[in-house]
């Protein structure tokens, strides 16, 4: 739980403090995991308004969460309208 705490702090300062952030993953992968290490884990961010460089902060993000999870990370980020 400690690492989704340090990834979701990381996507506040990558996204702005306002970013809504949720992760999605099936549960359990064989290890006892909430999130299982065999699986994607999909996170989602929510913006209040756009940020320049959208897309080459989302790809460095989702590269370190990845690294941090130790398994593959799809990120998607949208803007509130």
């Amino acid at each position: 739980m400690n690492k989704l705490l340090n990834i979701a702090e990381l996507a506040r300062v990558a996204f702005g403090e306002t970013a809504q952030i949720c992760f999605y993953g099936p549960r359990g992968g064989g290890d006892g995991a909430p999130f299982g290490s065999r699986s994607t884990t999909a996170i989602v961010c929510k913006l209040h308004e756009p940020i320049p460089e959208l897309d080459t902060r989302r790809k460095l993000f989702a590269s370190i969460a990845s690294n941090a999870l130790g398994r593959p990370v799809r990120v998607s980020v949208f803007t509130s309208a």
